[in-house]
């Protein structure tokens, strides 16, 4: 067989050998120095995939295509290097003709690898990483059409695809099997196998056990290998591999004969192999982004089989070590697409805001003089703004654009069409939006002004389906993250599904876009695996490269980043330099902050932020890792600061949060942060949420993929309304002499056009008046208004200021109020006369009320020790005392704390009380509500009148624990069932917390599930409690002024019978 190359001398195949008689083969080392070699007879090497790099002087690429990254090549001389390949023509001395895939392969049968020991080598090889697959491209789908509509989704574009998600048989084994069976042949029986519905996670779908994992590889650990022998307690040691085989009939539609077949896997994990009617077609790792495969050698006119075999561990597990469910299974998308045998290989799509140019690269498959190519830009109407016709390199000038930014997403609709004459060979849509990042003056530049990075870390997890994720669940996240106020997300730790970037281009948030690439086990602010190792740097620079390419052409891309905790090396510097050749947009690694643009540390203290930007900050890791000077170079920086990730929120957390942004606002080199992280990682069963352990899975790391904003079911913890706070776009502020509150506009692109500004003005928590302001504020815009309305007489008096939905500012009119452990005085509070001491109060109670000075703890108390410490105080540490006091009419609960020298540190001190379930009806109060507050995260619970129904007063975090807290309470009444009512005031503001099931259950219990109504109400009502604290969960505790000190406590607590 003779491959054609563009009328050139034509190499002959043999398997991997090339007779390079006609051809000069030249190779580029690791360290990209062009190295010429002999010409050589029978030039044996595995055929690879490699970018376009300066070879003798031009830009050369011997194919858009071929497989791996690098192999190893032998040489006459025996020796073995490393090297990409090219091949030239003899003929042509100046700027070579490419090889191209389908030609140069188009008979060549990869290795199927047939026996048990051929196919471990293969899962156990870094260097092979895939074979015959496609070489990355832009996300884009051929299309009949020259135009599609503003509102249509890119992904939905199916005029030339074939779905093959929906049913597929499935065989499923704890190990792969000796033999394949035949089953990827067609007429193979497989009518006694399973059924699944693709796409999904096998482990989810009832095969083989989820395993979660922060850190520990979930198999034996020696690298390259993943089939040795673990400990027997191990998941891994009954399922040392587990293996689906996956069977599916289609029939290939009529219009499609004569084109070009390409197979696309959207996702799998995290090796597989494929078949097409019983012919290998190829091999595929990286989980996490797309695999493709041209087919159309292997299909045939009517009805085709394709079966693959997945595989839950391969060598490509060591880069994917991920904080995450370790799941395996086809998760993504499943489908056949179809070109023209000339088509558009790929396309990089830009918008210059500056020219207000669209330009578009164009790679075309079988490039010749007939061919041309056509630039149509659509505005965001969809009315055409521009076109544009020539070559491969196209431009457009748009007149007077639209910018994108996360405030305002205006999306520009880009078709190219290729042509021969009259007759149309391939179209492709893309949308771009016109915008321009920078960093400079260690500050990140967004179309040419400062922004901060308002985000969060998303992983993708569906709680029934795992990683399986839905449209609509993409839709819910999108649109939950928006209405917080949140305008960036980091896709932790991978290349997200394609839909996802499609949304937040519509949508509108700033994306750091990561690599499939975490060794934390190893690696972590360690050089070990990729490290320095030329052997893992090929796979590193695959999975980049991959990222890049694939969705380089996504606006809401914002930054790059190499990875996640995989430590530092040359692997890193390669990876970085990489991106670079691509695309220019910054780059993020915190590993290694000298080969990006940023500098980045996970979980900086807001002490730590403000001691940064004073050049003072000591750089440590987040376990105290002392990081090697090859990590961040020099100290003092001269680059922005972003927290990769922050704020772990974990359980009842997000304490302090205020604090972080106090500082960040204030400083211009820190340009935000991601929260640790949106939704957390529980598993849907049929006896409620699970986490780590729950599943027999072993080794485990508990509940700490508990971890997110939002509960798995998408359900937000009370944190989440702190954040929306924080970063609320509309702030306000208060002249009390002048009788002025002046109205900022945060955003840096977006007015308030359109948008209601609205005050209300309470009085003693009830609305006095209110109304609102028709102006508009312009970005970054301050207005000073009077105040809108006279002052009505009362206690306490608040404005509130609001922005549509985003979240309302309390501006209070009579005394600041203050935020730390102690609260105020409790301005409704009269002392009762005539008090004499009683041994029994007159209340309904269950038990004897006791002082209580403990909490069930949070994961937050667990992860800084503060259980163990508390759990040493012994009786003789300390004095409490209860005194009961009545006038007929009230009684007044007295309580103190006396603590000796060395007590331990107390949770709460409070009173605690055990009521009949027919004592609470209704609970109502004057206080912070009407979420769930604490010292430390309470400014989002503005002061009001809340009313509710008792049984809403319980946070149901994932594994229980301290929760329902309303703080600063002026009054509490609770309404029984016969309507009586008991109202409780104390001395200084409260705490109070009302739950239907006692603490000791609450501190047995391991899951929401295991809670219930006990038949009773258990009221604890706290004259001070610790805060949450939130900077991490696993060493920094609470900050100092939200602990109590250890200093006597005295409290009072009135009652008060009402009908």
């Amino acid at each position: 067989m003779r491959a054609a190359a563009a009328g050139a001398a034509q190499p002959e195949l043999h398997g991997f050998a090339v007779d390079a008689d006609d051809f000069e083969v030249s190779a580029v080392s690791l360290e990209m120095n062009p190295e010429l070699f002999e010409p050589v007879g029978d030039f044996l090497a595995e055929i690879i995939h490699f970018p376009i790099l300066p070879v003798f002087g031009c830009e050369f690429s011997c194919a858009d295509s071929i497989s791996h990254h690098h192999e190893k090549i032998k040489r006459p001389d025996k020796k073995s290097h490393f090297f990409r390949l090219f091949f030239r023509p003899r003929s042509c001395k100046s700027r070579p003709e490419p090889l191209h895939y389908e030609t140069l392969l188009s008979d060549w049968q990869p290795q199927e690898y047939v026996n048990m020991s051929e196919l471990i080598d293969l899962l156990e090889n870094p260097s092979v990483f895939g074979i015959s697959k496609l070489p990355p491209r832009a996300t884009s789908w051929p299309s009949k059409r020259l135009s599609i509509a503003p509102d249509e989704f890119l992904y939905d574009i199916g005029d030339w695809r074939l779905p093959l998600d929906g049913p597929w048989k499935l065989h499923w084994s704890p190990v792969p099997e000796e033999e394949t069976g035949g089953f990827e042949a067609p007429a193979f029986d497989d009518s006694g196998w399973d059924e699944i519905e693709l796409p999904a996670n096998l482990e989810c779908a009832g095969y083989g056990t989820p395993i979660y994992s922060n850190i520990t590889y979930p198999f034996h650990c020696d690298p390259p290998h993943v089939m040795g022998e673990p400990p027997e307690n191990w998941t891994a040691w009954a399922e040392r591999n587990p293996t689906g085989r996956f069977r599916r009939r289609f029939v290939l539609p009529e219009e499609w004969r004569g084109r070009r077949v390409v197979l696309h896997f959207a996702g799998v994990q995290t090796a597989f192999r494929l078949w097409v009617n019983g012919v290998f077609a190829g091999y595929s790792e990286d989980s996490m982004g797309p695999a493709e495969f041209d087919v159309t050698t292997l299909v045939r006119a009517g009805e085709n089989v394709v079966a693959a075999e997945c595989y839950k561990y391969s060598s490509a597990s060591y880069l994917e070590d991920q904080d995450f469910w370790r799941l395996s299974g086809i998760f993504r998308s499943v489908f056949a697409y179809s070109t023209a045998e000339v088509f558009i290989a790929d396309a990089a799509v830009t918008a210059d805001p500056e020219s207000g140019t669209v330009r578009a690269e164009v790679e075309v498959e079988r490039w010749d003089g007939s061919l041309s190519l056509e630039l149509v830009v659509r505005d965001p109407s969809g009315a055409i703004a521009a076109q544009a016709s020539g070559g491969r390199s196209l431009a457009a000038p748009v007149p007077a654009p639209k910018r994108w930014s996360a405030e305002t997403p205006e999306l520009y609709t880009v078709t190219v069409a290729l042509r021969r004459g009259d007759g149309i060979l391939d179209i492709r849509h893309f949308r771009t939006g016109f915008r321009s990042i920078e960093v400079r003056d260690r500050q990140l530049f967004f179309n040419g002004r400062p922004v901060k990075l308002h985000g969060v870390n998303r992983h993708e997890l569906d709680p029934r389906r795992g990683r399986a994720v839905t449209r609509e669940g993409m839709l819910r996240d999108i649109t939950m993250i928006k209405a917080a106020n949140l305008d960036a997300v980091r896709c932790s730790h991978y290349p997200n599904h394609p839909l996802w970037y499609e949304l937040c281009d519509r949508y509108g948030l700033y994306v750091i876009d990561e690599a499939n690439i975490e060794s934390h086990h190893l690696s972590y602010h360690a050089c070990v695996l990729p490290g320095d190792d030329p052997v893992w740097e090929p796979a590193v620079l695959d999975r980049v490269e991959r990222l890049v390419k694939t969705d380089r052409n996504s606006v809401s891309v914002t930054i790059w980043s190499l990875g996640n905790e995989a430590g530092y090396g040359t692997a890193f510097e390669a990876a970085a330099a990489h991106i670079r050749r691509y695309d220019p947009r910054p780059i993020q690694y915190a590993d290694m902050n000298v080969v990006a643009e940023f500098d980045s540390q996970t979980y900086p203290t807001p002490h730590w932020l403000a001691e940064y930007s004073k050049d003072n900050a000591v750089r440590i890791g987040e376990h105290g890792e002392i990081p090697h000077p090859r990590q961040h170079g020099p100290n003092p920086s001269t680059k922005p600061f972003i927290m990769n990730e922050y704020a772990h929120a974990m359980g009842n957390s997000t304490g302090n949060f205020f604090e972080y942004w106090d500082v960040i606002d204030r400083t211009k080199c820190l340009a935000g942060g991601f929260i640790w992280e949106w939704c957390e990682h529980a598993l849907a069963t049929p006896r409620g949420y699970a986490y780590g352990g729950d599943f027999g899975d072993w080794p485990n790391d508990g509940n700490f993929c508990c971890d997110g904003l939002v509960r798995s079911n998408r359900e937000a913890n009370p944190g989440l309304c702190e954040v929306k706070w924080v970063h609320r776009p509309l702030v306000a502020a208060l002249d009390r002499e002048a009788r002025t509150i002046t109205l900022t506009n945060r955003r840096s692109f977006r007015s308030t056009a359109g948008e209601a500004i609205g005050w209300k003005l309470l009085a003693d928590g009830r609305e006095a008046a209110s109304g609102g302001w028709d102006f508009v504020l312009g970005p970054g815009e301050s207005k000073t208004v009077p105040y809108p309305a006279e002052l009505p007489e009362g206690i306490e008096r608040f404005w509130r200021i609001s922005l549509g939905e985003s979240a309302e500012t309390e501006l209070p009119l009579d005394a600041d109020l203050s935020f730390s452990v102690f609260p105020d005085g409790n301005p409704f509070w009269a002392e009762p006369a005539a008090l004499r001491e009683t041994e029994k109060p007159v209340l309904p109670l269950l038990e004897s009320p006791e002082v209580v000075l403990d909490r069930a703890e949070t994961d937050n108390d667990r992860g800084c020790k503060f259980d163990l410490r508390t759990h040493t105080r012994k009786p003789e540490d300390f004095r409490t005392s209860l005194v009961w006091k009545t006038n007929g009419m009230e009684t007044v609960a007295e309580i103190g704390f006396i603590p000796e020298k060395y007590c331990p540190e107390i949770a709460r001190f409070g009173l605690r009380l055990l009521l009949p379930e027919s004592a609470v009806r209704r609970v109502d109060w004057y206080g912070r509500g009407p979420h769930e507050a604490y010292c430390d995260r309470k400014r989002s619970a503005l002061v009001g009148r809340y009313g509710v129904d008792p049984a809403t007063l319980c946070t149901p975090y994932t594994r229980p624990q301290e929760n329902g807290q309303r703080i600063d309470v002026r009054t509490l009444r609770l309404t029984s069932e016969s309507g009586e009512v008991l109202e409780i005031l104390s001395d200084r503001l409260f705490g109070f917390t009302l739950r239907p099931y006692r603490a000791a259950s609450l501190v047995k219990a391991r899951h929401n599930e295991e809670l219930g109504d006990e038949g009773s109400w258990e009221l604890t009502l706290d004259h001070v409690q610790r805060g949450v604290g939130g900077d991490n969960s696993w060493s920094l505790d609470v900050h100092d002024e939200y602990r109590i000190p250890n200093r006597a406590l005295a409290a009072k607590f009135l009652f008060r019978g009402k009908r």
